[in-house]
């Protein structure tokens, strides 16, 4: 077989797979999950019919021209040029990377933010989960002076984390940062990559892994609390909303888990005959959705009959297109149901985010433009639900303007396709992207905080944007 390509590339052979790629492509966001699925099955989720030609690739991408202005304007350090595609205006006109920190080593495969907006938890490749303080002027209510001594003598007593200070890049706009930048947490306590974390309402963390367990913490403890065994890789976790001594977990045995935290043992499970690749919660913890390795989007209502709980099998539906290169299914990477509890947005590995009605599952919006192949990359609503964001395997962070219930596209289409967008560039393959708290006070009084962006890359860094908006701009935007 040959060993160089037609553009004269070195062909690397992945010794699980057998499958040769360009050493160009080297740097591709695989996940843990991706490639022991290319395992399973002869059909690889990346194949033909998923796949993008060059000619669209290249489409999605700016050009060298504008790749090389991003970090080269006049308009302040830290200014980063954002792109659009099929609008004629910005809205992230001003947006400034604020601070920068080197979190894990390896690829970073999950960032959550807590319930209470204080604390943000990462983990990825290196098998650590650390959690991160969001600094007290970020917070929607004020935090007691107790808390900033408590995170300031956990710092200095942690003499590992703070041997590594000249590893930590910080670019900052302000004389506080956004995110303390050194862990206020760092728990050890997996063997393999961890996938997938969720937070309680009362600051409990859950931790699913690879290593077949997923494991219970608290930022008021530094170890963990309660290690729950699994027969095979766990993909993904979620608390129950209303009853934190609850929690579902999702693995690659296709069996769904319904937890008690409390005495460790399983309420019920139901055999979902696939791979459970993403699950989420409604915010009244009565019904449950589970993705699928294939493309399938289950849904279950959760029972709790005086403290006898019970798994029940609604429906199911296919994430999928009618026809061409995408009406074969591919691996739903997450599920995310949107602030007012009326939608859900489902991404796949299809380069798709698809918006459903809860009410009948019929899809109201479809968004696309980011690159999203094999990894776990998934979108999130903001807060307020206006914004959907999204990381991508092109090395970009996308925004749409979220549609609003009810709306049609022209044309004469009656299921909205959005492909009208704002992206910028980093350094690496965004492995998330989230919103974060906007800032109560800036450096600029006379001016309000726009959106905060929190995202994290295939290099193990993270990284935190925020978009400086004028008075007029803010009434429009926030």
């Amino acid at each position: 077989m040959e060993l160089i390509d037609e553009d004269g590339n070195l062909l690397v052979k992945n010794l699980d797979t057998g499958e040769r790629t360009s050493i160009k492509d080297i740097e591709k966001a695989f996940d843990p999950l991706y490639l022991q699925l290319a395992k399973s099955w002869d059909r690889q989720l990346t194949g033909s019919e998923t796949s993008e030609s060059e000619e669209e690739e290249e489409k999605r991408l700016p050009t060298k021209e504008q790749s090389e202005d991003i970090r080269n304007l006049n308009r302040g350090p830290g200014y980063v040029k954002v792109f659009t595609r099929g609008r004629p205006t910005r809205e992230l006109n001003n947006l400034f990377l604020i601070q920068s920190i080197q979190g894990h080593r390896g690829a970073i495969w999950c960032i959550k933010l807590s319930k209470s907006r204080k604390y943000l938890a990462s983990c990825g490749e290196d098998n650590i989960i650390r959690v991160w303080k969001l600094s007290s002027r970020n917070l929607d209510s004020e935090l007691e002076l107790k808390e900033d001594t408590e995170t300031t003598q956990n710092m200095e007593t942690n003499e590992g984390i703070a041997s590594r200070r000249s590893d930590i890049k910080i670019h900052s706009l302000y004389k506080r940062e956004y995110i303390v930048p050194y862990p206020f947490r760092e728990y050890k306590g997996h063997h393999r990559d961890i996938l997938s974390l969720d937070w309680s309402q009362n600051d409990f963390l859950l931790s699913a892994s690879i290593d077949k367990t997923v494991k219970l913490w608290h930022v008021s403890v530094d170890s963990c609390l309660r290690s729950f065994q699994h027969a095979d890789f766990v993909t993904c976790v979620c608390f129950h909303p209303q009853d934190e001594r609850v929690f579902l977990s999702g693995s690659l045995d296709e069996k769904l888990r319904l937890w008690n935290v409390v005495d460790k043992s399983v309420l019920s499970w139901t055999e979902t005959r696939d791979v459970i690749t993403a699950i989420s919660i409604s915010e009244d913890g009565k019904q449950a959705l589970v993705g699928s390795c294939r493309g399938q989007c289950k849904v279950y209502y959760l029972k709790n009959e005086k403290g006898d709980w019970c798994i029940q099998y609604i429906t199911q539906f296919d994430v999928r297109s009618r026809r061409g290169k995408n009406s074969r299914g591919s691996k739903i990477s997450g599920i995310c149901f949107s602030p007012n509890g009326e939608e859900f947005l489902v991404s796949s590995n299809d380069s798709r985010m698809r918006c459903y009605r809860v009410d009948d599952f019929s899809r109201s919006c479809k968004y696309m433009g980011h690159h999203n192949q094999s990894s776990q990359i998934h979108g999130t609503f903001h807060k307020n639900g206006t914004f959907v964001i999204s990381g991508s395997e092109d090395k970009a962070v996308y925004v749409w303007r979220a549609s609003e219930l009810g709306s049609t596209s022209s044309g004469g289409r009656s299921k909205l396709e959005r492909l009208d967008c704002e992206y910028f560039m980093l350094d690496s393959n965004v492995t998330c992207a989230i919103f974060g708290p906007a800032r109560k006070d800036t450096h600029d009084l006379t001016r309000e905080s726009g959106l905060v962006i929190i995202c994290s890359s295939h290099n193990g860094q993270i990284s935190i944007f925020e978009n400086f908006v004028t008075d007029e701009q803010s009434v429009k935007q926030i």
